[in-house]
């Protein structure tokens, strides 16, 4: 599965904030690269601008190609480039930028919310750290990761849409005895594969 991350727009969702650090930025690319590691899906970060970046630039961190658009370019023109370029293969597409979505339709495509995304990545590495009530942050695994351990501490304390809640509206529907659509099944199909 090829994973295309529209960088800012995901991390500004996460951190609800204006500005994203460079900390953070490289703090969630190594957590994306554990991620591929343990899933093995291929995954693009797509950043606007870019440090004196005039043309698209692509680079490895992780595992992980992460692109920057530079000042000619916008990461929205590079992702749905990418998307083109792929279309015969598995597409996600993380982003809430509705002229993304508005321009990306297909049958192997799936466009996912940067919380749905963020919550899915978390269950990988669910058994590694457990957030406590009160935001108190237990690290279940000893493998040294410093990055990663400061990212799951400032994750610990974002208020994160709770797992039960994306999946409230297909239970009310089972309850009620009715039938999964055929792309609400696909839908369910390519999130389990994340």
């Amino acid at each position: 599965m090829i994973i295309i991350v529209d960088g800012y727009n995901l991390l500004k969702t996460l951190w609800v904030n204006d500005v994203v650090t460079p900390t953070q930025r490289s703090a969630f690319i190594n957590l994306l690269g554990r991620y591929s590691d343990r899933r093995n899906h291929k995954i693009n970060v797509i950043f606007d601008g870019g440090q004196n970046v005039i043309q698209p630039k692509t680079e490895k961190q992780r595992g992980v190609t992460v692109v920057y658009s530079g000042i000619y370019t916008t990461a929205d023109e590079l992702i749905i480039k990418l998307v083109e370029l792929h279309r015969t293969k598995e597409i996600v597409v993380v982003t809430a930028d509705r002229g993304i979505i508005n321009q990306l339709l297909g049958d192997n495509l799936l466009v996912l919310e940067p919380v749905v995304f963020y919550n899915k990545v978390k269950e990988v590495f669910e058994t590694d750290y457990e957030v406590q009530d009160q935001g108190i942050l237990i690290k279940l695994s000893v493998e040294e990761n410093p990055e990663l351990d400061k990212l799951m501490q400032e994750a610990a304390f974002f208020k994160m849409m709770p797992k039960d809640e994306l999946t409230k509206e297909s239970a009310s529907r089972k309850a009620k005895g009715n039938v999964a659509s055929k792309e609400e099944r696909t839908y369910h199909r390519k999130i389990k594969k994340l």
